[in-house]
């Protein structure tokens, strides 16, 4: 029975763990929404590679998981983003 208990407390943990992160990629999309403004504002592109693969490299050295993971997650943050703002245009 305490494993179980165990077993149900982390999944709790992770539960908790999973809606903050739900919340931190819905903030940060209204941002990419707010930067989507201002690039159609200023005529500026969507796209910025150089900007991806800097921030791509800067999450990798700073979070000490698996390079691969870190590079697929945020591609796919970035064409969300980049969904996002092209529904602006």
């Amino acid at each position: 029975m305490s494993k179980e208990l165990n077993l149900s407390k982390l999944r709790e943990e992770i539960n908790k763990i999973d809606a903050s992160l739900i919340l931190l990629l819905k903030k940060r999309f209204k941002i990419s929404e707010a930067i989507g403004k201002y690039k159609v504002k200023n005529n500026l592109p969507v796209e910025d590679k150089k900007r991806e693969k800097e921030i791509v490299n800067s999450r990798i050295a700073i979070s000490g998981l698996n390079k691969e993971f870190i590079s697929d997650l945020f591609n796919l943050i970035f064409k969300e983003s980049k969904r996002l703002q092209r529904g602006l245009r």
